[in-house]
């Protein structure tokens, strides 16, 4: 197997009864590592149940060493040859097609807040196989890393999702000092792409990730489905990254998220404003603390944004009315909803909140504005 890692060939002559291993078994634990390799068995065995046995196991040809000779190999090389280039060229074609029908459907199109197309269309028929395939989107904080980094980081991604899933397709992008990726993998329960394998895989993509760089990660992982549920699944696999954000988790399912929904969480402006105006900084630490608990145990976003605007929105009235909104410590960029952007879990933005809060409580007690 060292020597087939090193020379990735395109064309495997193997028998079937050798000394150290078996023929068979061979071409299963080859194709493994690459599904369109083309195996030509010569053996003596006149026997047509290794014969079919043989191409159950994937062999391209069969052929009795006493029917080869020079020419005749020669010929069946180049056939092979042939072939293999004929198809290596309608998998590219077919792999560009897959990466331009999604990278229309996240990129190509207009995206709401949450990152998402506000319209998706199923791939064209033909596009992707009638089989079940599992979606997964990704998240990396880049705001530190260099224009030399970030590229890396892309094809680090790329390079092993494919070379795990040689049924897959990856596309990427960076947006706001962030990037995201999307691969579509499909689920293969006799190979390679069943659930175990593909969390086993993104907790080494993970690992390999932040042995170089230095970013925090979060993945999503759709419930399997067909193509034309690919619609659905990659806002699952959305829903599922962002439930990261509430759970301090790297790797996030949809088949395990339970959703919640017609809950809000209601925010008191008498009860900030009067804790403010008071001085009671414990019971303003404590009512925050009881806001954000709330948000963690709905573990909705939408929700999550919309407490986090209200927060700012009142901080904000609170300054203007208290005249504390001209002091470089309470400057406009402070109540910016930009700042959580890059916030990779919740516990950030609570810190943020509270941070907001405690400078708005000292400024008022400690300053005395002057606008004469």
């Amino acid at each position: 197997m060292e020597i087939f890692d090193r020379l990735d060939p395109d064309i495997l002559l193997t028998d079937i009864k050798m000394p150290f291993v078996d023929g068979l078994k061979l071409i299963e634990e080859v194709q493994k590592k690459k599904r369109h390799l083309k195996v030509v068995i010569l053996s003596n065995y006149d026997d047509f149940a290794f014969a079919q046995k043989a191409v159950k196991f994937g062999a391209a040809r069969y052929i009795l060493k006493s029917e080869m000779n020079e020419a005749n190999l020669i010929e069946l090389l180049e056939t092979l040859s042939d072939k293999g280039r004929e198809e290596a060229e309608e998998i590219t074609t077919l792999k560009i097609d897959r990466e331009n029908y999604l990278k229309d459907q996240l990129f190509g199109k207009p995206a709401n807040d949450d990152f998402l197309p506000s319209a998706l269309s199923s791939p064209p028929k033909n596009l992707f196989q009638n089989a079940n395939y599992i979606l997964v989107k990704g998240f990396c904080e880049t705001s530190q890393l260099t224009d030399n980094s970030r590229d890396m980081l892309s094809n680090t991604v790329k390079n092993i999702i494919e070379h795990a899933f040689s049924q897959s397709v990856t596309v990427s992008t960076f947006y706001k000092n962030q990037f995201y990726f999307t691969s579509i993998v499909q689920f293969n329960e006799k190979i390679k792409a069943n659930l175990s394998n593909v969390l086993d895989y993104m907790k080494q993509l993970i690992r390999n990730i932040k042995q170089y760089f230095d970013v925090v990660v979060q993945i999503g992982i759709s419930d399997r489905g067909g193509p034309e549920r690919f619609t659905y699944m990659i806002a699952e696999a959305e829903l599922a990254r962002k439930s990261c954000f509430f759970t301090l988790n790297s790797i996030g399912q949809y088949n395990e998220m339970v959703m919640q929904n017609g809950k809000y969480v209601r925010i008191s402006y008498t009860k900030l404003s009067s804790f403010i105006d008071e001085d009671r900084r414990k019971e303003l630490t404590e009512y925050i603390n009881e806001i954000f608990n709330r948000l963690k145990r709905i573990g909705s976003y939408p929700i999550y944004n919309s407490a986090i605007i209200d927060l700012l929105s009142i901080a904000k009235s609170i300054c203007e009315t208290c005249k504390l909104d001209q002091l470089p410590s309470l400057a406009p960029i402070k109540f910016s909803y930009d700042n959580f952007s890059a916030m990779p879990f919740i516990s950030d933005a609570e810190i943020y909140i509270q941070g907001l809060y405690d400078t708005i409580s000292e400024a008022k007690i400690n300053h005395e504005p002057d606008y004469s």
